[in-house]
């Protein structure tokens, strides 16, 4: 009785009435069995009330098919990789009135009806989709049952809605590139972390009808919205949240100078590629050998190899760096001997470098001193106006464009952390480190064809404490919410399919 008790207490079956009578393994196979079933107990019908009989009470051997049916559920898994089967003798109970003549299956709570998994099985399916680095195939394999069976029930008992808007949001897209989401939208407490909501389009269709939907007063509270260049995301601040100033994110400014930088360094590199071009084809004219080639010139492989030198902060190449041998130069270089390669083909390019340092060191001086930055901003667009190089006029004119978002930047919120509170600058890092995870979904699982299927997941795996519903969804509420496609059409199924192109 004792160790009836301990497995059931272990399986999660709740049922007082439920009793094991015997326990089988298969070590071929690797699987557990535990046959179970419940004790007599009295039952009446539900229909008139008359007294309901069970043939498996009169006679166990010859009635055995009879008085009841064998149902295997999948529960949890064991340790050592086997798998656990409950082989449960399911009662069929008939009413002995002839006139009513009702007759139903017993019922246990840890198991419902037409269902091949236990209640706990479901729990476990659930909470293994937090971990999104697991496709659904990999996590209906663990629990030995099919893929649609494993998403069928993560959407059942999930269900993620949005979370109240706060002091702070950032909002910025993803690159989904499904058939029915290009460019999902992610909205994020900027306080917490957490994501608030995704949505399937950044179309003004949709976002418009979205963002209007939610109640003025929760959109009043919204002070700070944290985005990108993107014009239509810092509109969004005073059209949507009337108390809401825009904020342009400090990394995509550096983004956007390293861009004009990149941009230039590949224009020069190409030119290069070029002029070396020309000086083979005219060699070989020499010669009279096409086959002649020249080996790469040094600024073809500066341009093209080494432009981290020019594109990384000045702060983060130490100086101290020990040299290292280059194949190229056929000596040992530091950052030192690079930069002097780059001045002597284009003094240009280190002024480029050098107006660029200017602004990361603005940018890190008046971290949290807005009034200190307003004062400096204007003074540095000035030196880029004046500088006498296109590329960096255009970015000058570009922070007058988004100057007020920009200046916002440097404003510091208290942000809720694992070790308490803390102080951090309005920036749409938290952001981007959150907008990678639907990327890795995204290509870890080869893509999604349902986008609420995604959004549930990727919020219930990036929410804290995410909940799931306490009525789980039934399976055709499930089934008409996933559907998107059309209907399958009705079709006929020949005989000998693989010969019929060969017969007469």
């Amino acid at each position: 009785m004792l160790h009836d008790d301990f497995i059931t207490q272990l399986l999660n079956m709740e049922d007082s009435l439920v009793k094991v009578d015997n326990i089988e393994t298969d070590l071929t196979e690797k699987v557990k069995y535990i046959h179970i079933s419940t004790k007599p107990v009295p039952a009446f019908c539900e229909k008139c009330g008359s007294r309901m009989h069970s043939n498996f009470f009169c006679a166990y051997l010859s009635v055995y098919s009879k008085g009841h049916d064998i149902r295997k559920p999948v529960h949890s898994m064991l340790q050592d990789g086997f798998k656990l089967v409950l082989v449960y003798k399911q009662r069929r109970w008939k009413c002995t009135n002839p006139d009513c003549a009702f007759s139903c299956y017993e019922k246990i709570s840890f198991l419902k009806k037409n269902r091949r998994c236990t209640d706990l099985v479901d729990m476990m399916i659930v909470d293994s989709f937090r971990d999104i680095r697991l496709t659904a195939s990999q996590i209906a394999q663990k629990f030995h049952v099919s893929d649609t069976a494993a998403i069928y029930t993560f959407m059942r008992y999930v269900d993620m809605k949005r979370l109240p808007l706060t002091k702070a949001i950032c909002i910025d897209e993803v690159h989904i590139g499904s058939q029915d989401c290009r460019y999902a939208v992610i909205i994020q407490d900027f306080i917490t972390g957490e994501p608030i909501d995704m949505k399937q389009s950044r179309k003004d269709s949709v976002m418009q009808p979205y963002l209007l939907s939610i109640p003025k007063k929760e959109r009043l509270k919204v002070e700070f919205l944290v985005s990108d260049m993107f014009n239509a995301y810092i509109s969004y601040a005073g059209k949507y949240f009337p108390n809401a100033v825009s904020v342009v994110d400090s990394f995509h400014v550096v983004q956007m100078i390293n861009s004009k930088l990149k941009t230039y360094m590949i224009s020069k590199e190409k030119e290069f590629k070029a002029r070396d071009k020309e000086r083979e084809r005219v060699l070989q004219l020499e010669k009279g050998n096409p086959g002649l080639h020249l080996p790469m010139s040094d600024e073809v492989y500066l341009y093209g190899r080494c432009r981290w030198v020019i594109l990384k902060n000045r702060d983060t190449l130490t100086c101290q760096i020990p040299q290292k041998p280059d194949r190229h130069f056929r000596y040992f270089m530091d950052i030192y001997d690079y930069e002097e390669k780059f001045r002597k083909t284009d003094p240009q390019l280190m002024l480029m470098r050098d107006l660029k340092e200017e602004y990361i060191q603005f940018n890190s001086r008046n971290s949290g001193n807005r009034d200190n930055a307003e004062k400096e901003l204007p003074l540095l667009i000035d030196k880029y106006l004046s500088s006498g190089v296109d590329e960096f006029a255009d970015i000058a004119r570009s922070l007058k464009k988004y100057y007020e978002p920009i200046l916002n930047s440097f404003i510091t919120l208290e942000r809720t952390g694992s070790k308490g509170p803390y102080h951090s600058r309005l920036s749409n890092g938290p952001m981007e480190g959150l907008n990678r995870k639907p990327k890795d979904m995204k290509r870890i699982c080869r893509g999604f064809d349902n986008f609420e299927h995604l959004r549930n997941r990727f919020l219930f795996a990036e929410r804290k404490n995410a909940p799931v519903l306490a009525s789980p969804r039934s399976i055709s509420q499930v089934r008409d919410d996933s559907f998107t496609g059309a209907k399958r059409g009705s079709y006929t199924k020949s005989k000998n399919t693989l010969f019929k192109d060969s017969e007469p």
